[in-house]
C-alpha cells in the first residue's frame, strides 16, 4: 500500500523505478570521465557557430514568434524543410507525416502510448537502447529479444519471435 504523498500516484507511476539511463549520466561528474554508455558526444564536436547563425538568422526572420509556444507537430518551416529533404531522397512523404520532437525519449514515449497496451509483446535487438526497454516498459510491454550480428537483427530469427508473441 503507497503512503504519503504516492499514494494519489497512478498505479503506473507507483510501480515505476529509477532510470537506469539517469543512474549512467550521473557517472559523468566524475572528472575526465569520458564515458560512451550515456550517448553524450564530446561538446568539442558540437557546431556552435553554425548553431549560433542559424539561431540569429531565425529570430531576425521571426523575432520573438520562434520563443513562443507552437504546435505540437512542432516548428512549421522545420517540417517543410524536413519533408522537402525527404522528398528529394525520393521518398513520397507530406508536412502532415512529420513531427519535430525533442529527442528519442519523447518518441518512445510517443509510440508507448500511441501503440502499446499492458502486456503487449515487442520484437528488440539483443542488444538493445537502453531507454527504449524503459520507456515501452512503463506501458507494460513485455520483450523478445533477437540477436544481433556484426550489420544488423538476424532476422532468420525475427519471424519466430514474431510468432511467439501472437
Amino acid at each position: 500500500m503507497a503512503s504519503g504523498f504516492s499514494r494519489h500516484f497512478s498505479q503506473r507511476a507507483r510501480e515505476m523505478k529509477a532510470s537506469d539511463v539517469r543512474e549512467l549520466l550521473k557517472l559523468l561528474q566524475v572528472p575526465d570521465m569520458i564515458s560512451f554508455a550515456g550517448g553524450m558526444p564530446d561538446p568539442q564536436t558540437f557546431p556552435i557557430d553554425f548553431i549560433r547563425e542559424i539561431t540569429s538568422d531565425v529570430l531576425s526572420k521571426d523575432g520573438g514568434k520562434v520563443l513562443q509556444y507552437g504546435v505540437t507537430e512542432g516548428y512549421a518551416p522545420l517540417r517543410e524543410s524536413i519533408t522537402d529533404r525527404m522528398k528529394g531522397k525520393g521518398m513520397d512523404v507530406s508536412v502532415d507525416n512529420v513531427m519535430v520532437v525533442s529527442g528519442s525519449q519523447q518518441v518512445i514515449d510517443l509510440m508507448g502510448k500511441v501503440f502499446i497496451d499492458p502486456k503487449d509483446g515487442i520484437v528488440i535487438s539483443a542488444p538493445t537502447y537502453l531507454a527504449a526497454l524503459t520507456g515501452f516498459g512503463t506501458y507494460q510491454a513485455t520483450f523478445e529479444p533477437v540477436p544481433i550480428d556484426k550489420d544488423n537483427m538476424r532476422l532468420d530469427l525475427f519471424e519466430e519471435r514474431v510468432k511467439k508473441l501472437t
